[in-house]
């Protein structure tokens, strides 16, 4: 009889080490279940916020009557005194304002810093629209005129002028 308790102490003791090992096994599976749940649920918010801010980086599309709502509310924004809005030419009426020394100032409120930052930028636009391809500026010129590495010149007139010139008999061409 002693070999018979003495074997079922070791059938105990191996149901024990058994069921030891299977509750260890289904802790390590539930940790490695919700682990994984959580590194899913992780990305799905990532790619959730990623489409979120994709939708604001995404090009939009203009017809060509929004475009034309679009400059006459600008236009207005840039000069409300402004009568007849077609009738301005939008980078001739900017390079006078540029030559004549005037203030970029739009109808919204500016800092001074802005206001240089406007200017840097109209500098830098007009050299970009310039006639000639010739007299238009490198992409890594215009970069080096953006950050400040060059010193900013005020461009030739970039256009054929519809108005001073036709009014001082100059031809608006030279051939």
């Amino acid at each position: 009889m002693r070999t018979s308790g003495h074997n079922i102490y070791k059938l105990i003791a191996g149901l024990a080490a058994a069921l030891l090992v299977i509750l260890t096994v289904v802790a390590l599976i539930f940790v490695y279940v919700s682990k994984k749940a959580d590194r899913e649920r992780a990305l799905r918010v990532k790619v959730e916020m990623f489409l979120a801010s994709y939708k604001t980086t995404k090009p939009t599309r203009f017809t060509y009557p929004g475009i034309k709502k679009i400059t006459k509310r600008f236009k207005k924004n840039i000069d409300p005194l402004a009568e007849n809005l077609d009738e301005i030419y939008f980078p001739e009426w900017i390079y006078e304002q540029l030559i004549g020394g005037e203030s970029f100032r739009l109808a919204i409120e500016m800092m001074s810093n802005e206001e240089e930052t406007v200017r840097k930028l109209v500098i830098v636009a007009l050299w970009c629209i310039q006639w000639s391809p010739i007299d238009r500026p490198t992409m890594s010129r215009v970069v080096q005129m953006l950050i400040g590495t060059l010193e900013l010149e005020v461009p030739p007139r970039p256009f054929v002028s519809t108005s001073s010139d036709q009014e001082n008999g100059t031809p608006l061409i030279e051939v």
